[in-house]
């Protein structure tokens, strides 16, 4: 492991500022239709996710139940903006959406590049049921998210990833530490004041 400080910082972080009726497992679980064991399980390698974000050299791709766990994060924006990347991480984590089928050949091999990090850095392959292999992943995405497949637009994507990278400021992003707006969720998250 690259960055133990890191990982025993993101195991101490909770999600939710208190438990409450509503916690933030709650949310996609039910957003998903998840049992509370797959969810807790998607939230832990979530957490895994979130470290390989911060020791990868580049930018990184989710798969598609990370890319779920993270965008109801964003959701919680005190929570993500300022305890998770303010104190955890140390700087801003954005999330870069999937263009189209134009963006597919990069995500792909993003998402190769990913889970060979996630087992370099944990010593294990991630669970195929949450991080499902390359082949035909990004397909199904991709024709529930644009209504086509990628081959009817001419593109001919068939690898997987979850559609979605992952760049934290100061890495491969000049600029964007600090900006307040850059990055995913169609151009509308970013740090806030």
């Amino acid at each position: 492991m690259q960055n133990s400080d890191l990982w025993e910082r993101l195991e101490a972080f909770r999600f939710d500022a208190s438990e409450g009726t509503a916690p933030y497992w709650v949310k996609p679980a039910r957003a998903e239709g998840w049992e509370a064991v797959h969810t807790a399980r998607v939230i832990e390698e979530y957490r895994r996710f979130l470290y390989l974000t911060q020791v990868a050299p580049g930018e990184i791709t989710p798969s598609e139940p990370m890319d779920r766990a993270w965008h109801m994060h964003l959701t919680f924006t005190r929570r993500y903006w300022g305890d998770l990347c303010g104190t955890v991480l140390g700087r801003p984590l954005h999330h870069d959406p999937c263009a189209g089928a134009e963006d597919m050949p990069r995500y792909n091999a993003q998402y190769a590049d990913t889970l060979a990090l996630y087992e370099a850095e944990f010593g294990a392959p991630p669970p195929a049921d949450i991080w499902p292999s390359p082949d035909g992943v990004l397909e199904g995405l991709f024709s529930r998210v644009f209504g086509k497949s990628s081959r009817d637009r001419g593109q001919g994507c068939g690898a997987a990833s979850g559609g979605c990278g992952a760049r934290s400021a100061g890495k491969s992003d000049a600029g964007a530490a600090g900006d307040g707006g850059a990055g995913g969720c169609g151009g509308g998250c970013g740090a806030g004041a």
